[in-house]
């Protein structure tokens, strides 16, 4: 069990050596992404596990590189357990030292995010939000509003595809 090692970070300041794994999410202060700490040097710090990051600005990074950070780590308020994250951290200056030009989920990505400003510049708000969260199960884009009303109804986990649903569509189509 990893979160008693993984909190014991919290307050300690160090660098790090990060793959990024996710797209970029925004947030009212910066952006945050989900990172796979290669390597923390910080004395007894646990090593490979998941990691908040978070940022005042947009990186200037792909998906799947690796950076070397100084980070400072904290407690995350939110309740991400459940995706094995159990500590955030504030990204300071950060260098990359691999790019994952060409990887098979960099090119995932990149296609994702190549939908996702697709539709965003093709609809409104909501209508945006709800296509995104149909083809690519990311529910960011939803108003609170939104979310909150199909998370009463109980319809939220229609809404969110996850790689089962889409499994079942792919086999059913092939």
């Amino acid at each position: 069990f990893i979160l008693a090692p993984s909190v014991s970070l919290a307050g300690q300041e160090g660098n790090a050596l990060l793959q990024i794994n996710n797209l970029p999410r925004e947030t009212n202060n910066g952006y945050y992404y989900i990172v796979d700490a290669k390597r923390i040097d910080i004395n007894n710090a646990p090593q490979d596990i998941k990691v908040k990051l978070y940022s005042n600005e947009k990186l200037d990074v792909d998906y799947c590189d690796t950076i070397s950070a100084n980070v400072r780590f904290f407690n995350i308020k939110e309740n991400n357990y459940c995706d094995g994250i159990f500590i955030g951290g504030a990204v300071g200056d950060y260098t990359v030292v691999d790019k994952a030009d060409g990887s098979p989920k960099a090119i995932i990505l990149n296609f994702r995010q190549y939908i996702k400003d697709s539709v965003n510049e093709s609809f409104d708000n909501d209508i945006a939000g709800l296509s995104l969260a149909l083809l690519t199960g990311d529910v960011s884009g939803l108003s609170f509003e939104a979310y909150n009303n199909f998370k009463i109804c109980g319809f939220l986990h229609f809404v969110a595809v996850s790689g089962f649903h889409l499994s079942c569509v792919c086999f059913g189509l092939f």
